[in-house]
Order: structure tokens, then sequence, then C-alpha cells
């Protein structure tokens, strides 16, 4: 872990990472139903059987360094992270048609993801904003014996939870 990291987490007030050693993988290719390929990045400990996965998905971009950095704070932490560019958006094919998609998309990108090997079957969300809102667009839809969304959340710009997991 580098040094910005660790001041970041003490910063934050998190608990001590349980691993400095991460791997990225970029561009994995999500199918929807319809045809269109979303494409995803993770973040994850090196080595290791299936995890937890909090998916990220954001029309701002995957390559954003907030993103990137919440990727690798969780997965630090032991969890997964997906972090998905939406329809239309950085890459990821079909027409970005804001608020219009977001059900449909997240909730087949969800069903992905549990079925990947490295996935052991438990989801969160995380965001605000546009972020915050693909979460509430699936939240209600998403199989509750099976995983539950948690929300990042932030107070005087302190603070990142996510609960479900």
């Amino acid at each position: 872990m580098g040094l910005l990291s660790g001041l970041l987490d003490r910063f934050l007030g998190l608990p001590e990472a349980t691993t400095p050693d991460i791997e990225v993988t970029h561009d994995l290719r999500v199918p929807m139903p319809d045809g269109v390929v979303l494409l995803a990045d993770r973040y994850r400990p090196r080595g290791g059987g299936p995890l937890p996965v909090v998916l990220v998905r954001t029309p701002y971009g995957k390559h954003k360094l907030d993103v990137k950095g919440t990727g690798r704070l969780l997965a630090r932490r032991g969890m997964q992270v997906v972090v998905q560019n939406v329809r239309g958006t950085f890459g990821s094919g079909g027409r970005f048609a804001a608020f219009h998609q977001e059900r449909e998309d997240g909730l087949a990108t969800a069903v992905w993801l549990r079925d990947q090997a490295w996935c052991d079957g438990r989801l969160a969300t995380a965001g605000s904003s546009y972020l915050g809102y693909t979460q509430w667009a699936v939240g209600p839809y998403l199989d509750p014996l099976r995983g539950v969304v948690g929300v990042a959340r932030g107070c005087g710009g302190r603070g990142l939870g996510v609960a479900g997991l």
C-alpha cells in the first residue's frame, strides 16, 4: 500500500486494509439482453477464491479518479469492485438516455456478476449522485435472499460505508 493510500484511509477513518496487493482487470464485456455490451473494470485482492462484489455504475467514465480510488480502497479490504460504464458512455455500447435504462441494465449486470465463478453471490452497490440513482433503480428488484444494496455515504468529506455484505 502506498503512502497516499494510507493517508487517505486515515483521513476517512477506515479500518486497516487487509491486503495491499490488488489486481485490476480492464474492459470486462458485460452483455445485456438486447445484445448491447457494457464495459467494466474489476478490482480485487490478488489471488483467492470467489468474493463479494460491490457494483458501481457510472456515466462519467470508469477511468475517473474517484471510482478508481473506490475500487482500490474496497479491494484492499477484501472485496471485489466492478466499475461499469453505463449504456452509451465511454466505450459501452448503445445510446445514453439518462435514467431510462438503469433498472434493466443494472439488473442484467447483477445476474451476469452472480453467474461469474469469481463472485460468491453477495452483491452490494456504491455511489452517489447519478451513481446513487443507478442503485435506487435496481435496489427494489434485486433478489433479497442473495444480496442487499449498500450505499456509499459521506459526511463532511469523511466516511465511506458499504452495507449488505
